[in-house]
């Protein structure tokens, strides 16, 4: 029975391959998609507007961190996080047919 829970309880816990990936990812897309649904849902915004909207909604913790904290954060010096800020921008306002949007 113990084996059978494992891979669950390695999901929950992220102690899985690629753990912080997806969640930088997952992060990054929710983040697009508040700015996409809300300020930006008749997409006249500009786009590095609605991009550093999008970066700001969805690392908002780690962005403030530094401020109130007064310890560094990596949100913007990490390649990963801001490559994934990049790719979900694009998925969630760029893709063809608005199929990252409808997901």
């Amino acid at each position: 029975m113990q084996e059978t829970w494992n891979p669950v309880y390695a999901f929950l816990t992220g102690n899985f391959p690629l753990s912080a990936e997806m969640q930088c990812f997952w992060m990054a897309y929710q983040g697009s998609m508040a700015v996409r649904n809300g300020r930006n849902s008749d997409g006249k915004m500009h786009w590095f507007h609605a991009f550093l909207c999008s970066v700001l909604a969805g690392y908002a913790g780690a962005t403030f961190t530094a401020l109130w904290m007064g310890r560094p954060t990596s949100m913007l010096s990490n390649d990963l996080n801001m490559a994934f800020c990049i790719i979900a921008f694009a998925i969630a306002n760029y893709s063809p047919y608005d199929i990252g949007y409808r997901l």
